[in-house]
């Protein structure tokens, strides 16, 4: 089994660049020790150019480097989440969303047998279990209760996995988040990523298989291990 991993970051925050990319560095060891057969896609997600440097070394992990800087939609999200009061959930939903969609499009993945997302910064840790991913199935979190909404729920999108062969599905479904999530904050509501993947899997009844714990950390804020 070949297996394609997205890792969706945002290295280049100004101030944090080299915590951010040694964070992601961890990222990578983390995948290639835990999943078999692993190929890196780092889809960069800042709005300036990695380093010479931070590139070089991530090419000797064999990653393959998508930077989004040069797409006008990156900055678009970032100009008009200017007079939102929540600018960083704005941003960071809608470029995720976006940077998802992009590369299930215009890359092609026919030669992997699953692919799965991580987020940049988090690591995969002891408790991840492969074997939750190898059925036809989208492998995500248990759904929780939404902290924010009542009487909805969510499912972790610091990690999923999907199968190759049922592909254009799970596109359809990311697109469907993407326009749903627009859609939502253009109308003042708040929507996440998460409730997104909760909301679309039961709406379109795609096969979920749920993994508990998820087996994913992440020391993002420096001082709280966020153990999903």
């Amino acid at each position: 089994m070949k297996n394609a991993v997205i890792v969706v970051s945002a290295i280049m925050i100004p101030n944090m660049e080299d915590v951010r990319f040694t964070q992601t560095i961890h990222t990578f060891d983390s995948i290639f020790l835990r999943i078999p057969n692993a190929s890196i896609f780092l889809v960069e997600c800042s709005l300036v150019k990695l380093s010479d440097f931070m590139k070089k070394r991530i090419e000797q992990y064999g990653v393959t480097i998508i930077e989004m800087c040069d797409h006008q939609k990156i900055h678009d999200i970032k100009n008009k989440s200017i007079d939102l009061k929540n600018k960083s959930g704005y941003i960071k939903n809608l470029t995720e969303i976006y940077a998802i969609n992009y590369v299930l499009d215009d890359f092609d993945f026919t030669e992997f047998d699953r692919i799965s997302k991580l987020s940049g910064r988090y690591f995969l840790d002891s408790n991840f279990n492969w074997k939750n991913n190898e059925e036809d199935s989208f492998t995500t979190s248990i759904k929780y209760q939404s902290p924010r909404y009542k009487n909805e729920y969510a499912r972790q999108c610091t990690y999923w996995s999907l199968p190759v062969k049922n592909i254009e599905d799970y596109k359809d479904m990311f697109r469907l988040i993407q326009k749903w999530l627009i859609s939502s904050w253009d109308e003042g509501i708040e929507r996440d990523i998460e409730h997104g993947i909760y909301l679309f899997l039961e709406l379109l009844k795609i096969p979920v298989r749920e993994s508990h714990p998820l087996g994913v950390s992440g020391l993002t804020d420096g001082k709280t291990l966020n153990m999903h």
